[in-house]
């Protein structure tokens, strides 16, 4: 009768000389301070939002999400109120509306076709940028065609900066928390989406220069926002590079050490 090798012992060590490594891992007790309250087995710590740089993180990625949908739908849902507003009959407003709706799709592709030699963070300023002079033609000139023009350009660039704000808040978050962390995030803007339209009624009831004005600042404060994430991202590539010229003059320090 052959007798099994086999057996494990009780600290979680095969007794079996071929294997002598540990091969279970128990979890974490919740009541363990090392321990975050999630098993490493659930895929992510949610706790880990609400602590140092992924705190930041998080209100940088949900702030900015908000701006952007406040600012993007804003101006295609409230465009033909706008337009009738300014004196322009109901069947060019809906033309209008109707023209500049193709500019969300087209804005897409072109930042696609783009991807490929401009960076994203160029892209996202310029766009930024081009959407707040965009509003301004829009509402400085009376010519149709420019309004047409105008109205085109911001459905666009709203259309096109979906993908490269979502790219941006998912690489805040490491993989353990990213679904957490761009589901809370997006979640923010359900709050914004529905307390804009009372915001904007109020905006348009003070007037268009006040309404610009506001629109202009939405994607404003989306440019401070992006710039403050693209200078946490310059300052944290500096530090890896510091991190790994220290190792390296480490490894080259220590190779000219004995061994023992």
């Amino acid at each position: 009768m052959r007798c099994s090798t086999r057996a494990s012992s009780s600290n979680g060590l095969s007794s079996s000389p071929r294997n002598r490594h540990r091969t279970a891992r128990r979890p974490k007790s919740p009541d363990d301070p090392r321990s975050t309250g999630f098993d490493d087995s659930s895929g992510g710590e949610p706790v880990r939002l609400t602590r140092g740089p992924l705190l930041v993180s998080l209100v940088l990625v949900s702030v900015m999400l908000m701006l952007y949908s406040t600012a993007g739908q804003s101006f295609s849902m409230w465009l033909p109120t706008i337009l009738d507003a300014r004196g322009f009959d109901s069947s060019l407003a809906l033309t209008v509306t109707a023209a500049s709706l193709y500019g969300a799709p087209l804005g897409c592709a072109i930042v696609y076709l783009s991807s490929r030699f401009v960076s994203r963070w160029t892209m996202m300023f310029a766009m930024a940028a081009l959407a707040c002079i965009s509003i301004v033609v829009f509402f400085a000139s009376d010519a149709t065609s420019v309004v047409i023009a105008s109205a085109f350009v911001v459905m666009a660039v709203s259309g096109g900066y979906s993908p490269l704000t979502n790219v941006t808040a998912g690489e805040e978050f490491p993989t353990s928390v990213r679904a957490s962390g761009m589901g809370f995030a997006h979640s923010t803007t359900r709050v914004s989406n529905a307390v804009a339209p009372f915001w904007l009624a109020m905006v348009l009831n003070s007037g268009l220069f006040v309404l610009g004005s506001f629109l202009v600042g939405l994607w404003v404060g989306i440019l401070a926002v992006v710039s403050m994430l693209r200078a946490r991202h310059i300052a944290a590539q500096r530090r890896a590079s510091r991190q790994q010229d220290v190792d390296a003059f480490s490894t080259v320090a220590g190779g000219d050490k004995p061994l023992n």
